[in-house]
């Protein structure tokens, strides 16, 4: 039996163990009877979020399911703990649902870290013309964490135009009294194009892909785990604190940093004007 099947096995005798039917666990997770059933048929896997879902309404760690080897002893396997999001939408519809997961758990350090370090291969329009509900969403989730003083938030982009300055800056007087927010930037204009991490409290991993058009992604991955989010952490680190490139500290916990403001201004215009 592969480990779909018996992940739906295990999941149908939880559901009967607390007397549920099919409807009601559905209710529970938010999705149609029709679903769970296939689930628990092994037709159809569940979501990542979705199994965290259960796992919440459960009290069990679903990621682990108990299993018997030939010679009859019991022993746990672990199922995958990575799912793609292969649109934009998708990607961007993953992160409100994680980060309100996290505000939830008492025990786990609430944290941001994300790097916006898109490259620049060509013309960029600074934001979508038409905002889709997906992209505002992240932006909503993203925007209460910074302001929310239970939320440490750290993010590094890469501004290589007035463009994208401005738009920066926009966002930035928005959230200058955050003092759990730190925002720092580097200005490479040659950059190659890069994954965008993003790690959310300490278990959970983004990588996002660039959209070229704009300063977007246009996919992810998403990694479950401690270790995932332990690396993660680990590289954003590198990029937070790296020497071979001048880091522009536009906000610190103390505020915003109007000389360092100037600095990345004169650099991009200086730039430009090479051109």
């Amino acid at each position: 039996m592969n480990i779909q099947k018996r992940l739906g096995r295990q999941i149908r005798e939880l559901r009967k163990e607390r007397g549920w039917t099919q409807e009601e666990l559905g209710e529970l997770c938010g999705v149609k009877r029709a679903h769970i059933s296939k689930i628990e048929n092994g037709v159809a896997h569940p979501s990542m979020e979705l199994i965290f879902k259960m796992g919440e309404i459960f009290e069990r760690d679903l990621r682990f399911i108990e299993s018997r080897s030939p010679e009859g002893e019991m022993f746990s396997e672990q199922i995958p703990c990575a799912q793609f999001y292969p649109t934009r939408e998708a990607a961007y519809s993953a992160v409100p649902p994680i980060i309100e997961r996290v505000s939830t758990r008492e025990q786990e350090e609430k944290y941001i870290l994300h790097a916006a370090l898109h490259g620049h291969t060509g013309r960029r329009i600074p934001k979508p013309f038409q905002l889709d509900p997906a992209l505002k969403a992240f932006d909503d989730a993203m925007h209460k964490c910074i302001v929310s003083p239970e939320w440490q938030v750290r993010e590094i982009f890469n501004i290589t135009n007035e463009e994208r300055l401005e738009m920066v800056l926009e966002h930035l007087e928005e959230t200058k009294d955050s003092e759990n927010y730190e925002l720092r930037a580097v200005s490479l204009p040659d950059a190659p194009s890069l994954f965008s991490p993003l790690v959310i409290g300490s278990k959970d991993f983004l990588i996002g892909w660039e959209e070229l058009r704009y300063f977007r992604i246009r996919c992810a991955i998403h990694l479950h785990g401690e270790d995932f989010a332990k690396m993660g952490s680990e590289y954003f680190d590198a990029l937070w604190l790296r020497e071979d490139q001048h880091i522009f500290v536009l906000k610190s916990e103390a505020g915003m940093n109007l000389e360092e403001i100037d600095k990345l201004h004169q650099k991009i215009r200086e730039k430009e004007n090479k051109v």
